[in-house]
């Protein structure tokens, strides 16, 4: 009895945990989508406004559809732009990758690959 009871409390931690996991998710989504409506709001006159800009917009389909097709083309060139810019240090920019939801950052990590000393498997 006592090991039944341990193993549904382990089965409702992992449900917890994958609620909370899918919460976060959402909530990132909503950072995606807001900051996506503030660059908008500005010209891209900046590395970062353009890049990000490039960036979320490639991302934003995957919100609805995990399946869905990127515009890998648009974000390797936001990170080219980044890199450019400001080197490996805009292509790092903590601002710009958080608000990327985690499902997304290997997406972006493997497609600048490549791009200035970015390697795909060190990054």
């Amino acid at each position: 009895m006592e090991r039944e009871a341990k193993i549904g409390k382990n089965i409702h931690n992992l449900r917890l945990k994958q609620a909370l996991a899918q919460e976060r998710e959402k909530k990132k989504w909503e950072s995606l989508r807001r900051e996506l409506e503030a660059i908008r709001r500005y010209p891209p006159n900046t590395p970062y406004r353009k890049a990000g800009r490039m960036l979320y917009e490639a991302l934003l389909p995957l919100q609805e559809n995990s399946d869905a097709e990127v515009d890998k083309a648009a974000i390797r060139t936001a990170g080219k732009i980044l890199y450019e810019a400001e080197g490996m240090g805009g292509m790092r920019d903590p601002l710009l990758w958080g608000f990327i939801p985690k499902s997304c950052k290997s997406i972006v990590i493997l497609l600048w690959h490549g791009i200035g000393e970015w390697r795909a498997d060190g990054e």
